[in-house]
């Protein structure tokens, strides 16, 4: 019976050979299956309308006999937004999600590497239509990149990283550390401090060129910017690095228009930003033995602090 695979959590240590490192996006997990389109839980979808979207997807698997899994996501958008457009019937922002596709599983293969069942998505796309995507796999074999592609995934604005072994088969259910079909890094420390300024979200008005990579991309120029009238970084000063000052990045849990409990949005903390300095703030981040954490993140208004 098929049991979708689901990552363990794990430090850079664990990554000592051959494996696929991909972006851990926090968006709705998608199973399309032969009997159709499902959650992680294997319920239905409350929208249909992301059948309809994805009907060549859909319409692949039953044809194939195949299980493809991909994360429904959108990037900067707040998980509660994707997660509300994936429950709510006929949402009117259907058509704005994408399906970023990381794994297959075909039941006549069952003892198939990740690195051939990766290898199959890229060739499976060309019949999977609009908004579909291959989530992008880096070859990675020690600590040290497994650590330093973690950092450029939170920094870039994702939830973590994943890890699947190259040679690893398809598993029912939760992988194990000693397995190490499937790895997520999460390795944070939390910290208090005191925001000293609130700085504005810029919007790069450059074009979009094809870089090296082949890939669209935009150049950086201060005087090509405008200001988004939302707040995107918290600056702070915190006990535990005296004399220094860190930029906290006002991202997860945080929505771009719509407040909510105790957390207002990036709009209202930019409309009332005189009144932030002096308020205290959790964040994580990643402990550097002698230095600043890295990818600092906001957790929470320590209201109980002010």
């Amino acid at each position: 019976m098929f049991k979708p695979m689901l990552a363990v959590n794990c430090s850079p240590a664990r990554i000592n050979e051959p494996f696929l490192a991909s972006r851990k996006m926090e968006g709705v997990r998608a199973e399309f299956t032969p009997p159709g389109l499902f959650t992680r839980p294997l319920k239905k979808f409350n929208n249909p309308w992301l059948d309809f979207k994805f009907n060549r997807v859909d319409k692949f698997c039953r044809e194939q006999g195949l299980y493809t899994e991909g994360e429904f996501y959108i990037h900067g958008v707040p998980f509660n937004e994707i997660s509300s457009i994936c429950r709510r019937k006929h949402h009117e922002d259907t058509d704005s999600i994408e399906l970023h596709l990381f794994d297959m599983y075909n039941p006549l293969y069952g003892s198939a590497s990740f690195q051939a069942r990766a290898a199959y998505i890229v060739e499976a796309l060309k019949e999977m239509g609009q908004s579909v995507y291959l989530a992008d796999q880096t070859y990675i074999d020690n600590p040290v990149d497994a650590k330093a592609y973690y950092i450029e995934s939170l920094e870039l604005g994702y939830e973590g990283a994943c890890f699947k072994r190259l040679d690893g088969a398809y598993k029912h259910g939760r992988s194990t550390l000693n397995e190490g079909l499937f790895l997520r890094m999460k390795e944070e420390e939390t910290y208090d401090g005191v925001v000293v300024e609130i700085i504005e979200r810029m919007e790069n008005l450059m074009p979009s060129e094809i870089n090296e990579l082949g890939k669209l991309a935009k150049r950086q120029d201060k005087d090509m910017k405008k200001g988004t009238g939302l707040a995107a970084v918290a600056v702070v000063e915190c006990a535990d690095f005296p004399g220094e000052q860190i930029r906290v990045t006002l991202s997860r849990k945080i929505a771009d228009y719509e407040d909510r409990p105790d957390i207002p949005s990036r709009e209202t903390i930019w409309s009332t930003r005189d009144e932030f300095p002096g308020r205290h703030i959790r964040f994580v981040g990643i402990p550097v033995k002698g230095m600043l954490p890295r990818a600092p993140r906001f957790d929470a208004w320590r209201t109980d602090l002010d």
